[in-house]
C-alpha cells in the first residue's frame, strides 16, 4: 500500500478544517479494507492514532512490534538475551 497522510500528520488535523481529516482517514479505511490486512504497522504515532480512529483493523506502531517480538522470542526459547539490559545507542542527557 502506498505511504500516504492519513490525515493527522503534519499540521493537517489541527490546522485545516475537520472534514478535510476525516476525509483522509476515510480514503485510508478504505485503502486498508481493500488490502485484507490483519494488522497496520506504522511509524508515524500520529497515523496510528487516526487509523485505529477510522478504522476497525487494529493500528500498532513498529517499535511496539518489535519489541512484543523480542519479548516473544525470549519466552518461547526460555533465553535471556539481555536486550532489554543493553545501554543506551548514545547518551541522552
Amino acid at each position: 500500500m502506498p505511504a500516504r497522510c492519513c490525515g493527522a500528520g503534519g499540521g493537517v488535523r489541527s490546522g485545516l478544517p475537520p472534514d478535510v481529516a476525516a476525509d483522509l482517514g476515510r480514503d485510508r479505511r478504505e485503502a486498508i479494507a481493500a488490502t485484507g490486512a490483519a494488522t497496520i504497522v506504522t511509524s508515524c504515532p500520529f497515523c496510528e492514532f487516526h487509523i485505529g480512529e477510522h478504522s476497525a483493523v487494529p493500528v500498532i506502531n513498529i517499535t511496539t512490534l518489535l519489541f512484543e517480538a523480542y519479548e516473544t522470542k525470549d519466552d518461547t526459547s526460555g533465553e535471556d538475551s539481555d536486550w532489554k539490559d543493553l545501554p543506551p545507542c548514545r547518551n541522552v542527557e
